[in-house]
């Protein structure tokens, strides 16, 4: 229960409610919309990647002075200890402490099902999730930077066996090519905890 002193009208200060209450909980309020701070600066901009939307278990981390926002660890509610939904833990290397910074992710909405296309050529046969997820480090303040990421496998139907850090990869595409055709950074997990790397 929130109750406010004065009268809270749609639009802009509703919007940096919900969006207060989305960073905060993980709990994407206003699909489709995007996710504003207390300085009414976009966080999140759910007209980003194109014709793709990746407006799907929206999460991540936040500092807003304006609001008393300060999300240190983060994770979609929709997906945090569900089988089959590859929950994403976020944490900043660097505990963040400038005001107005923030990195916020979401996913295409794909079944988490692997297939061998949409790989780089130097990966040719390997397999990866279908499932695409988008980051945006935005915010007046700078970037985030460094970030811890865990991706819980349990219940998701992979090939690799979980024995072994080198059998898995992050592909990363600055340019927001979902084929990955090209990449920009392939990232192996420094560890493996139960089915979480």
């Amino acid at each position: 229960l929130i109750i406010y002193n004065n009268s809270v009208s749609a639009g802009a200060s509703r919007n940096q409610i919900f969006s207060y209450l989305s960073m905060k909980y993980g709990i994407s309020l206003i699909p489709g919309n995007n996710l504003v701070s207390s300085a009414g600066a976009t966080v999140w901009d759910a007209t980003r990647g194109g014709t793709t939307s990746y407006n799907n278990d929206i999460f991540g981390l936040g500092m807003d002075n304006g609001s008393g926002l300060n999300v240190q660890s983060s994770q979609s509610t929709n997906t945090a200890g569900v089988n089959d939904s590859a929950n994403i833990l976020l944490t900043p290397y660097d505990p963040l402490s400038t005001d107005q910074t923030f990195l916020m992710v979401g996913n295409d909405g794909k079944p988490l099902v692997e297939e061998g296309t949409g790989i780089p050529a130097y990966a040719a046969g390997s397999q990866r999730l279908r499932r695409n997820w988008f980051a945006q480090n935005a915010g007046t303040g700078g970037a985030v930077g460094r970030v811890n990421m865990g991706v819980d496998l349990t219940g998701v139907p992979i090939s690799g066996s979980l024995s072994s850090t080198s059998n898995f990869r992050m592909i990363v595409n600055f340019s927001g090519d979902t084929t990955f055709a090209t990449t920009d950074g392939l990232y192996t997990p420094t560890s493996i905890a139960g089915n979480v790397l």
